[in-house]
């Protein structure tokens, strides 16, 4: 009985690259919203403390939460068009930073516009006396102004 046998050797360097580059966008990470180190002028606090008491409410202080953080990341990041991005990074069709950069501004705007118009519990009625208006999360609309993305 003859056997022929022929070794196969298989091309792995795309699958290398592949893998490679998912080990590169699990060591990267996207931060969007408030922090350290940002001032928030009119109360001498930090960004990210105002953003937090803002978002979760503080029940000591008699504020309800208005959650428009979590709300603008949960309505940036939803469905197929947010997996998008995900392929064209593994598909070296825009580069990593680029591509977070892009997603971080658009997540940026959306967190901007639900401070400015989300559907929020109403201020106190003492509140609104001392603002003249009753646009819960603007006073005196600083807190838009600072957030931003970060890349890690």
């Amino acid at each position: 009985m003859t056997i022929f046998v022929s070794k196969f050797k298989a091309d792995t360097k795309a699958l290398d690259k592949l893998v490679e580059r998912v080990a590169l966008l699990k060591r990267t990470q996207l931060g969007v919203g408030f922090f350290d180190g940002d001032i928030h002028e009119p109360s001498g606090e930090t960004a990210a403390y105002i953003a937090a008491i803002n978002n979760e409410g503080s029940p000591s202080d008699n504020i309800p939460p208005r959650p428009f953080l979590t709300e603008a990341l949960s309505m940036s990041f939803k469905g197929k068009a947010a997996l998008r991005p995900i392929k064209d990074i593994l598909n070296y069709k825009i580069p990593l930073k680029k591509t977070l950069s892009l997603i971080g501004e658009q997540a940026v705007i959306m967190v901007k516009w639900n401070i400015e118009n989300g559907a929020w519990v109403d201020n106190a009625r003492k509140t609104i006396e001392i603002k003249g208006f009753n646009n819960p999360l603007v006073h005196t609309s600083t807190l838009p102004s600072l957030a931003k993305y970060k890349i890690f």
